[in-house]
């Protein structure tokens, strides 16, 4: 097998109770051709000095960015983005957890796709605070279909991938210009690019643990960020709405509009659910509409 450079961006905020387990599980993998980077986005707990003080005990040098202000996971991303040099790229949350093989099977792996493969997914063990296993991810999620290929139209229509499980391959991420900035999330947007201009391969492994804590980004949907995240997914939605030319396509966004309007009903939204009629109207889907204009009035 060759040894492509592997670059994994660690991504902490508010981490300093997982940072040791993470960094470990990190500068433990089996596979030795690693370029580092560590981005603090302006944590207000002790991640930044639980960091420096992890790599001085450890002799270990890497490129670490203390984010001066908080600029959110698609920004501070970027910035170690245009530093890395690796040929494959790794997004690890700081409190999530490697196995130790874990960059040699992505890599042997993504190694045995063609060069029109852009990205890479794979199962997922969740645990908690504890570190304590809570399931396989397709398990609990009841997912018995995991797509290969050139799945643009699946990205679009449901969820399946797990973010933590996907590696990049460099030159396409950056191709693309990385995250969208203007976002407050990142994973559906990029990946709907990618797909696009390429295909996306499904490791069947359980490459990664998944921290589920009270801290993670699945239970701070809430408050400001509820917001941003609602509207970033309906700009993603209104997008790429103006892409598609193919009918299946555009029953894929219905699909995923009607899911999305769902949600944002059950979250009392109306304004974001009145601008998803205005596109299921735009595709045709009239009586729909007078379903759920129905539970309003």
């Amino acid at each position: 097998m060759s040894m492509p450079l592997v670059t994994i961006i660690v991504l902490s905020y508010n981490h300093a109770s997982f940072l040791e387990e993470c960094l470990k599980s990190v500068f433990s993998q089996s596979y030795v051709n690693v370029e580092v980077i560590i981005v603090d986005d302006f944590s207000n707990d002790d991640s930044q000095s639980t960091i420096t003080s992890f790599l001085e005990i450890n002799d270990i040098e890497v490129q670490c960015i203390f984010n001066k202000e908080n600029l959110g996971n698609c920004k501070s991303f970027n910035k170690a983005l245009e530093l890395s040099s690796g040929d494959f790229i790794i997004d690890l949350a700081a409190d999530d957890v490697l196995f130790p093989d874990s960059v040699s099977k992505k890599v042997s792996f993504f190694e045995s796709q063609d060069l029109y493969c852009n990205m890479i997914y794979s199962d997922v063990e969740y645990i908690d605070e504890h570190s304590k296993s809570l399931g396989i991810y397709s398990k609990l999620k009841n997912i018995v279909d995991f797509p290969s290929g050139e799945i643009f139209e699946e990205i679009l229509s449901r969820h399946f991938i797990c973010p933590p499980s996907v590696m990049f391959r460099s030159e396409s991420l950056k191709e693309i210009g990385g995250y969208d900035e203007l976002l407050a999330y990142e994973d559906f947007d990029v990946w709907l690019r990618l797909s696009k201009a390429g295909t996306v391969e499904f490791q069947n492994e359980v490459t990664i643990r998944r921290r589920i804590s009270s801290a993670s980004l699945s239970n701070q949907f809430q408050g400001e960020r509820r917001m941003e995240m609602l509207n970033s997914t309906l700009l993603i939605c209104q997008r790429i709405e103006n892409e598609l030319n193919e009918d299946s396509e555009k029953n894929a966004l219905v699909k995923r509009v009607k899911f999305e309007l769902r949600f944002a009903m059950r979250q009392s939204q109306k304004g974001i659910v009145a601008e998803y009629i205005k596109i299921l109207k735009r595709l045709g889907e009239e009586s729909f509409i007078h379903k759920v204009l129905s539970c309003f009035y």
